[in-house]
């Protein structure tokens, strides 16, 4: 849970100038989220489902952009290798929609720092909830390493913020 949360946090410092590409990265980062706690759903209870909403929302938001982004550059290379053989009208009609789809990258592009910032404020509810995955009997690892001395989350935030193992830690 904490690598898998950790992957995701650690875009935090990039997400204002991050491209489209390094933002379907983040997207697939929080599929791992996502399916790492879907697994261990049944020992967090029934307070994973709105941690697991958040980060699909997260999910959800970033394929949008990236669907808008990949339609947009489809419309452009058509435009582009079909120059010669489409009507004015043809032409004005897919200009138009590679338009809409840069427009929509653009508003969509202001909105995933917001989403990220959703999930990283879910670090304390999430430290408890794997506290709570830790203590579970079925999913105990015997004779494992405390949580601290593992290393994750030091420096995580780069705002001199702790992470959400040290939050862990005084849980």
């Amino acid at each position: 849970i904490w690598s898998a949360y950790e992957q995701v946090r650690g875009y935090e410092p990039v997400l204002r100038w991050a491209d489209v590409e390094t933002l379907h990265e983040l997207r697939i980062a929080g599929k791992w989220l996502r399916y790492t706690l879907e697994f261990v759903r049944e020992a967090l209870g029934d307070d994973a489902a709105p941690l697991i909403a958040k980060v699909t929302a997260l999910q959800d938001h970033l394929g949008l952009m990236n669907d808008a982004n990949v339609s947009g550059s489809m419309a452009r290379t058509f435009l582009v290798e079909h120059a010669g053989d489409l009507s004015e009208l043809e032409s004005a009609a897919i200009g138009r929609f590679l338009l809409s789809r840069e427009r929509e990258v653009a508003r969509l592009r202001r909105q995933p720092a917001l989403l990220h910032r959703g999930l990283v404020h879910l670090e304390r509810d999430a430290a408890v909830r794997a506290h709570q995955v830790d203590e579970h009997p079925r999913l105990r690892v015997a004779g494992g390493v405390p949580h601290g001395e593992h290393g994750l989350g030091r420096g995580v935030g780069q705002d001199g913020g702790t992470g959400l193992l040290e939050h862990l830690q005084g849980v």
